[in-house]
């Protein structure tokens, strides 16, 4: 427990510098990995009733703060291979998994599985860009996990 709250405050205080100048020394080496968060189109789902979202009912299941929504579902989705990495990589590069956690605020406004799927998809594509490096380690939020806790909370609601 006290090991999950470690990486959970990690991956918040992930956009500090938390290396002071060697983080700026390194940070380049990983500027290739990543899609800028300013690249992503992913369309933001509507929001009806904002009770029903997948951000609430993830943090009403878990007893969790509505902020630590992202950072709880990016380290539950990633790969297991990729979850001592990303910690790493967290530290040097804070950016490197901004398209991940993009992808985890819009998954976060979905209502319905129709808003999923177009969402999912929009991701499917962004991750068809990433690096050459990262996409064959696989450092990413696995779609399928994601798509499962989905599942998991929304039950039949299939609507758009």
């Amino acid at each position: 427990m006290s090991q999950e709250m470690d990486e959970r405050s990690l991956f918040a205080a992930g956009s500090g510098n938390l290396l002071g100048s060697q983080s700026e020394s390194i940070a380049p080496l990983f500027a290739r990995m990543e899609t800028s968060s300013a690249d992503l189109h992913l369309p933001t789902p509507r929001r009806f009733n904002p009770t029903l979202t997948i951000a609430t009912l993830y943090c009403n299941q878990y007893f969790l703060q509505s902020e630590r929504f992202v950072g709880s579902l990016f380290f539950k989705t990633l790969y297991p291979h990729a979850r001592c990495v990303a910690l790493l990589l967290i530290l040097l590069a804070p950016d490197v998994f901004a398209s991940d956690k993009d992808f985890l605020r819009k998954v976060g406004l979905v209502e319905t599985m129709g808003e999923y799927a177009e969402v999912e998809n929009s991701y499917r594509r962004v991750v068809n860009h990433f690096s050459p490096i990262r996409s064959r380690l696989r450092l990413r939020v696995s779609v399928r996990r994601i798509r499962h806790v989905v599942e998991s909370l929304l039950g039949n609601r299939i609507g758009r």
